[in-house]
């Protein structure tokens, strides 16, 4: 019986898969959002994901934590969003934003890092890539 519990012990301790990287997660994210497609949204919703994009690349192209990151930019566009998305990605969306506020004061601190920063990108690529894939921002406030 021992054995056996060894065994099942030994067994639900081994790696399952879960062994991919930062980066790789976050080109899984990447791609998956550039691969919804944003036809049939409006001028300034296109131009609110780009620019949230164009910044997030900026992110993962960034070896250290800088000022020149725009991260009160990011959390700018992705309220402007709030209002036309789906009901159950708006908390998303929100915690998002209020994430982004509080990295641009960590990092006025120096208190912040890179990964944290591109884990944070990778959740804002899944978040969006949802939505588009659901409401497509089509909620009209």
């Amino acid at each position: 019986m021992r054995k056996i519990a060894l065994i099942l012990l030994l067994l639900s301790g081994c790696v399952r898969g879960e062994s991919k990287s930062l980066d790789e997660i976050f080109q899984i994210a990447k791609s998956n959002y550039s691969e919804t497609s944003q036809a049939g949204l409006s001028e300034t919703l296109t131009a609110s994901l780009k620019s949230i994009e164009k910044n997030l690349t900026l992110i993962s192209s960034s070896k250290e934590l800088t000022n020149s990151i725009p991260l009160q930019e990011i959390s700018d566009e992705l309220s402007a969003l709030l209002p036309s998305a789906g009901y159950t990605v708006r908390p998303a969306l929100t915690e998002l934003r209020n994430q982004y506020m509080e990295l641009e004061e960590s990092a006025k601190n120096g208190s912040s890092s890179t990964a944290t920063l591109k884990l944070l990108a990778t959740r804002t690529y899944s978040v969006l890539t949802e939505e588009l894939h659901g409401q497509k921002f089509s909620i009209k406030s």
